[in-house]
């Protein structure tokens, strides 16, 4: 696996094809599409609760992952 053997290539890798604000637009939409659907798994406050906790903490990975890059 590369990102084992060679975490920095995959990093420059990744944000040689997408830039920090565009991974942020996306993730944003994709959030906020399972927030307002009537979709089964997001119908429970906790799942959204989980969901969003789960986006900050990406967010968070992502914009650390850019700065090492």
């Amino acid at each position: 696996m590369e990102q084992i053997q060679n975490p920095m290539e995959v990093l420059r890798s990744v944000f040689s094809e997408i830039k920090l604000g565009e991974f942020r637009d996306e993730i944003s939409k994709a959030v906020e599409v399972c927030l307002t659907t009537t979709n089964h798994p997001f119908s429970k406050a906790t799942s959204r609760y989980e969901l969003l906790s789960t986006f900050r903490k990406i967010q968070l990975l992502i914009e650390a992952a850019s700065l090492l890059h």
